[in-house]
């Protein structure tokens, strides 16, 4: 990750406020990528850590709906063994059955939320299906 090559990011902070600027644009990046680092094969715990470090962000860049909606997630999902049987429980947090994909390989976690519109914008395209929504939306 990118925190391994830059071990002393925060000592610079020292030095004036463009530093700290670069710093936190640092971390921030460095945030992202491990978000997507657990994304990808489907790691539950960092997941859950990511989502927990990015609501201070939301938060500080005026984006209160996601920062409510991602700090209802993580307390939904540290919730979850007590909906969920053990053995669902087992397979949602270490089989990675919380990503969704096509193939059994390990770069092909795809996110539910881009499932989801995907699936809704290929159907939106088909001029049958789109005008059956829109019928049913009036």
């Amino acid at each position: 990750m990118l925190a391994s090559k830059f071990g002393e990011v925060e000592k610079r902070d020292e030095n004036g406020p463009i530093a700290k600027l670069w710093n936190q644009y640092f971390k921030i990046v460095n945030l992202m990528e491990e978000l997507i680092n657990a994304e990808w094969p489907g790691d539950w715990s960092p997941h859950i850590d990511c989502v927990k470090r990015m609501i201070p962000y939301f938060h500080g860049s005026g984006h209160f709906p996601h920062a409510k909606s991602s700090q209802l997630y993580v307390q939904d999902m540290m919730d979850l063994s007590s909906k969920m049987t053990a053995g669902e429980y087992h397979k949602f947090t270490k089989c990675d059955y919380f990503t969704m994909g096509g193939l059994d390989c390990y770069w092909l976690g795809v996110w539910s939320d881009m499932t989801i519109e995907n699936q809704a914008n290929a159907i939106l395209q088909n001029q049958y299906w789109r005008n059956m929504w829109m019928r049913n939306l009036r």
